[in-house]
């Protein structure tokens, strides 16, 4: 059975476990506590019972003082609830709350997800994990090269984070992961960085448009919007530039047929001006333009057009948010590939 536990001042509210710390019930319930180590040797995840009990089960080196320990005061991530619970509590509001973090992790698994594009997963020290807010994106430094990718993940597991890598001339990682993947070797993170982040506080219907490996930006969003149990309607519109081109399509058809309010739409374009005209028809498409928010992962070539036509249908501006597009930051050639 679990417990309902409730915050204080922002009045969010989550489910928690009782075989399961407040901080890992939190994150899985979508609500972006304030934390870094996330095992009891920082301190950054305090916070003070105001009503309830709650236990403390974990070992941690962090040392509560006698002041804090009489007020109630406790670390979210070694303590579990033991009753519902009311806490002061910390949680992120905004990307402006987040630290700049370089982190080192390492490789834990890459595997193509289709012809085109690859997986990767990495995994980050227990001690040091990356905290991000949902459709954020990082720089990648592997073997002297970087790249700008967004977090294919959701917040709820800041040590294991995934990533999709289009093939291609201009993505010699991807490649140079596929044929000699070095799991365990060392990766810097960096980041994280920009605003592609859910509107939490928004009721709106939802639509999302993701092109190619777009689809990136999309997929912790919605996995973020599914924690947070929204009960608004979520479209999402899949674009690709060939056929079978979707990866990870059974993914998005466990959604669709697991979660009532969320409806997909997968689909095969194969120019931009192919691409304008579907969107076009998706945002006449939209029954309530002032009433939805518009989340666009699609080409840098054609996300201002884009915008445009959702707001000519009626969309207010403010409500329409455009992943970055990744850019390749090479310096030198990959090992094992041909220099270009």
């Amino acid at each position: 059975m679990g417990f309902r536990v409730r915050l204080y001042p922002s009045g969010r509210e989550f489910m928690a476990e009782p075989q399961e710390t407040l901080l890992e019930a939190a994150l899985r319930s979508g609500v972006n506590i304030h934390y870094n180590c996330s095992n009891g040797s920082c301190g950054e995840c305090r916070a003070r019972i105001i009503e309830g009990r709650g236990e403390d089960r974990e070992f941690h080196d962090y040392i509560l003082s006698e002041n804090e320990r009489n007020n109630g005061v406790v670390l979210l991530c070694t303590t579990h609830a033991a009753s519902d619970l009311v806490l002061e509590a910390r949680v992120v509001e905004s990307v402006d709350e987040l630290p700049h973090q370089k982190i080192t992790a390492k490789i834990f698994k890459v595997e193509k997800l289709d012809d085109s594009v690859v997986m990767l997963l990495l995994r980050t020290p227990r001690t040091k994990t990356l905290r991000f807010l949902a459709g954020q994106h990082v720089q990648l430094n592997v073997a002297g090269h970087g790249v700008d990718l967004p977090i294919a993940s959701c917040p709820c597991n800041g040590m294991m984070l995934q990533f999709h890598l289009q093939r291609g001339n201009d993505e010699p990682l991807a490649s140079w992961l596929i044929a000699q993947p070095r799991f365990n070797e060392s990766v810097q993170i960096e980041g994280p960085f920009g605003n592609f982040v859910l509107n939490e506080a928004s009721s709106h219907d939802v639509v999302m448009v993701g092109e190619e490996t777009g689809f990136a930006s999309l997929k912790g969003l919605i996995e973020h919007f599914f924690n947070l149990e929204k009960p608004q309607p979520l479209h999402l519109y899949r674009v690709a530039h060939h056929v079978q081109g979707n990866y990870l399509d059974k993914l998005c058809e466990s959604w669709r047929d697991a979660i009532d309010n969320f409806t997909y739409t997968p689909l095969v374009v194969a120019s931009p001006a192919a691409m304008l005209e579907l969107l076009q028809h998706i945002a006449r498409q939209i029954r309530h333009p002032a009433q939805t928010d518009v989340y666009l992962a699609i080409s840098q070539e054609i996300a201002e057009a884009g915008q445009q036509i959702f707001t000519q249908c009626g969309v207010p501006p403010q409500q329409i948010a455009v992943a970055q597009h990744r850019t390749v930051l090479r310096e030198a050639p990959l090992p094992g590939t041909v220099g270009r």
